[in-house]
C-alpha cells in the first residue's frame, strides 16, 4: 500500500511539478480573532486543505533554491530560531509564486 500511495504521489506530482504534492494534508483558516490550524480528521471533514507537511511532499528543487535564497529574511530568520513553521512559511511561498 505504502509503494502505491508514494506511485501515485509522484504521478500526480510529475503531472502539476509546479505544485506541492503530500500526503498530510492541513488546512488555514482565518476566524474574525484568529487564524486556525487545522489537521487530520478536521481536514478530511472539511474536504479540502491548504498546505501539506513537507516530511512527505513532492517538490521542485527550484522551490527550494527560491525559498532559500528570496524569503525574506525577517521569516527565515524566524524559522531558523524556532525549529518550526517551514511548512507554513513553503506552502505558503510556493503559493505566491504561483498565484
Amino acid at each position: 500500500f505504502v509503494c502505491d500511495a508514494l506511485k501515485m504521489g509522484f504521478y500526480r506530482w510529475t503531472r502539476h511539478p509546479e505544485r506541492l504534492v503530500g500526503y498530510e494534508p492541513r488546512l488555514h483558516k482565518e476566524n474574525v480573532l484568529q487564524w486556525e490550524y487545522l489537521s487530520y480528521p478536521d481536514v478530511k471533514s472539511a474536504n479540502r486543505y491548504s498546505m501539506v507537511l513537507l516530511s512527505s511532499t513532492f517538490i521542485h528543487v527550484d522551490y527550494l533554491k527560491l525559498y532559500r535564497n528570496y524569503l525574506p529574511l525577517s521569516i527565515y530568520d524566524a524559522i531558523v530560531d524556532n525549529k518550526k513553521c517551514e511548512g507554513i512559511a513553503m506552502s505558503l511561498f510556493v503559493s505566491a509564486l504561483t498565484g
